[in-house]
């Protein structure tokens, strides 16, 4: 727990660093704490900037919570650059440790990590949330599921979609849809990709895929290659991977996601694969 003493006559908030480089090759990994509001927002700091030290650091974080947390703090902690988030425990105990004789276990694994406070509301099924559809959602689902029509895939729920004009929700559960997607609606549009996680981009379910490459030496548009390829007015995407699988090939596009010239497009806790091009923006938003 990282947290100022309780007779400190300081004000700490923000004011403390998880670390700094004394030398180059530093590795300091901080994992399963609670970090409070004392950690300073980009969390670690270099020697001074004329002499920064930070070649070969390793400086991470893995499963800590808190206001002082990476999570809390993303964009402070990515603008300093030279800290990563582990998406596992990396660095176990026995693996950095030549012996664990020393250490007392039963103390050990009796330490419980402090959870911030929090208050916890339960909104009615009708609204939806990232694990529940909303009623009137499109629902998309591998398998069927009692008392609610399904479309078992994503194509097939787009197309159900009755006006181009209204707005519109896509849930879609758990699985890997293997499937192409032109998207074209004016309407804004909503794929909430189901997880119980949303704040943990790492952590979701839902996966759209394909594996289709475009020779950038012709004249096919790099934007047909692309697993989803968005010429909607208004798109907002909810923890969904898009994926192209196909591979490395030389002078040839495999985008995830295009966008087209003519809308607005959102992404929240998403991640985008491909190869040259993976991301395009056609001189949209």
């Amino acid at each position: 727990m990282f947290t100022a003493a309780s007779d400190a006559t300081v004000d700490l908030t923000q004011a403390v660093y998880l670390g700094r480089p004394y030398s180059q090759y530093a590795k300091v990994i901080i994992k399963f704490s609670y970090l409070d509001s004392t950690i300073q927002p980009a969390g670690w700091k270099a020697w001074p900037t004329t002499d920064p030290r930070l070649d070969g650091v390793t400086f991470a974080e893995f499963e800590n919570v808190g206001p002082g947390d990476r999570e809390s703090n993303a964009a402070a902690r990515i603008s300093f650059g030279n800290a990563t988030l582990l998406t596992s425990d990396t660095y176990t105990l026995s693996g950095v440790m030549a012996s664990t004789s020393w250490i007392d276990m039963t103390y050990w694994n009796s330490i419980v990590i402090p959870q911030p406070s929090t208050t916890t509301t339960t909104a009615p099924v009708s609204t939806g949330n990232s694990t529940v559809p909303a009623a009137g959602d499109c629902i998309v689902s591998k398998t069927a599921i009692a008392g609610q029509e399904t479309f078992s895939t994503i194509a097939g729920c787009i197309g159900n979609l009755t006006s181009s004009s209204a707005n519109a929700k896509i849930f879609i559960y758990p699985g890997t849809y293997d499937e192409q997607l032109t998207f074209n609606r004016s309407g804004a549009t909503v794929f909430q990709g189901y997880t119980t996680s949303p704040d943990i981009y790492y952590s979701n379910q839902v996966i759209i895929t394909n594996s289709v490459g475009v020779n950038t030496q012709s004249s096919e548009s790099n934007s047909d290659s692309a697993t989803l390829y968005s010429r909607g007015k208004n798109l907002k995407l909810c923890n969904i991977n898009l994926v192209n699988t196909f591979g490395q090939t030389n002078d040839h596009a495999s985008l995830g996601c295009a966008i087209g010239n003519n809308g607005y497009a959102s992404f929240y806790g998403c991640q985008i694969v491909g190869n040259q091009d993976t991301f395009e923006v056609n001189i949209g938003r």
